[in-house]
């Protein structure tokens, strides 16, 4: 898990500014390797991990069986901009 925390002159962090990661940059996909943007966790600590485009393959998927989808693809550029 990766905390990023934007703090003020204080030292105190606000609470807006925390953004905390389930995933690590090093993170890959468990079906094309490359890096992962979804964890799946299901039952007895089993966790799958996926880029944006195989999360979206199987989306309906994961979200029947998954305990807890994470999905942090909001960190990817848009499509739309450069």
């Amino acid at each position: 898990m990766t905390t990023q925390t934007d703090t003020t002159g204080t030292g105190a962090a606000s609470a807006a500014a925390v953004c905390v990661s389930m995933l690590d940059p090093a993170d890959t996909c468990d079906r094309c390797g490359a890096r992962a943007y979804v964890l799946a966790v299901f039952g007895r600590g089993a966790e799958l991990t996926f880029c944006g485009h195989h999360a979206r393959a199987y989306r309906a998927g994961l979200a029947a069986t998954a305990l807890a989808v994470y999905d942090e693809t909001g960190w990817l550029p848009r499509q739309d901009q450069p």
